[in-house]
């Protein structure tokens, strides 16, 4: 998957980046584990259904007093798709599949 990310002074485009996010090929989601994992779980619970930490793909907030946003990404058992877990405040708030 490859992601842009940029940056503005004066609210110009001052650069930008691409970058490729990869999932721990050693993890995959399968429909199986996928169903086991709930909203409001916490980050702890969703890695030992799925066998392992997945990898961090945006982290967000998290000064005093602010959420702390986070979604990996794991592999999943169909060819070219991902599965993103975004989590907030250490709880699952989504799960969803790359097209």
């Amino acid at each position: 998957m490859v992601s842009s990310r940029g940056g503005f002074i004066d609210d110009k485009l001052d650069n930008l980046q691409e970058f490729t996010i990869q999932p721990d090929p050693e993890v995959t989601a399968t429909e199986a584990k996928l169903n086991q994992v709930n909203i409001g779980m916490t980050y702890e619970e969703t890695t030992e259904i799925l066998g392992g930490e997945g990898v961090i793909t945006q982290q967000s907030g998290g000064a005093e007093g602010e959420f702390k946003g986070t979604i990996y990404v794991y592999k999943s058992e169909e060819e070219l798709r991902n599965i993103f877990l975004e989590f907030q405040d250490g709880k699952l708030l989504s799960k969803n599949k790359s097209m």
